[in-house]
């Protein structure tokens, strides 16, 4: 058998694996030496396109570590290898940018939503005389009219909110009195509930600062913060389902 013949009896190739393995390749002096030889490799470009190749070429474009980073995102420094103060400056780098302007239609119902809603509870506010739960309440229309998706603008949120809120101050009130002290107090506990209760409603900050500083009694939980977060959901639900474009609520309890 001629060298050549000893050659192709020798190789023997998987079936469908595009891999031939030698058993034996006959060189000078009529040795066999065992290879191993992959399709699509460089030295053997009479194969085809096999595996080799584009293992390679994904293994070269796999990511690189920080050293050799190809990315345009930074990685973020690891606990403890760098000092608190470089983690709060990494931390407070901007990761995101301002959203857009909403449209002018957006912008002129979120307005007059704003004056109605605001107009009623501004009434409510004076007749019992507490002019400053008209922040709170102003507060509370920004979102009920500006950003009604959000999640403190929902029903559960607005009222259960505020009147968790309303609760905690006066309780410090009663107990404690009217100091600075006890108005932080207040602000904190009023927080602290609010999120217990899954009833997180930023404004309701405001109405539990209201209700230490002027030593609110019970009632005041009622009337006017109930009857006021109430009547602003009430217009809510009218307001932003007239506007097209608008669903609200999301959820209610």
């Amino acid at each position: 058998m001629s060298e050549r013949n000893a050659v192709k009896a020798a190789t023997r190739e998987t079936p469908g694996s595009g891999v031939a393995v030698g058993r034996g390749n006959t060189g000078r002096g009529g040795r066999v030496r065992g290879s191993v030889r992959v399709a699509g490799d460089r030295s053997h470009p009479e194969e085809g396109h096999g595996t080799a190749a584009p293992a390679r070429a994904a293994h070269n474009e796999r990511p690189r570590g920080p050293a050799g980073a190809t990315g345009g995102s930074r990685t973020a420094p690891q606990n403890g290898a760098v000092g608190p103060v470089s983690r709060i400056l990494y931390r407070i780098r901007p990761c995101a940018s301002c959203p857009p302007r909403p449209a002018a239609g957006e912008v002129w119902c979120a307005a007059a939503g704003s004056v109605l809603g605001v107009g009623v509870v501004s009434f409510l506010s004076f007749h019992y005389g507490l002019p400053l739960l008209v922040a709170s309440f102003g507060a509370t229309a920004a979102l009920l009219y500006g950003a009604p998706a959000s999640p403190f603008a929902q029903p559960r949120n607005v009222v259960g909110g505020h009147v968790v809120s309303a609760l905690a101050g006066v309780a410090i009130g009663q107990l404690l009195g009217t100091t600075w002290w006890t108005i932080t107090l207040g602000v904190g506990l009023a927080v602290l509930v609010m999120l217990v209760t899954r009833t997180l409603h930023p404004p309701g900050g405001a109405t539990a600062f209201v209700a230490v500083a002027q030593g609110q009694g019970y009632a005041f939980v009622l009337t006017p913060v109930f009857a006021g977060a109430a009547l602003l959901v009430l217009i809510a639900l009218i307001f932003n389902n007239c506007v097209p474009g608008r669903r609200y609520p999301l959820y209610w309890w």
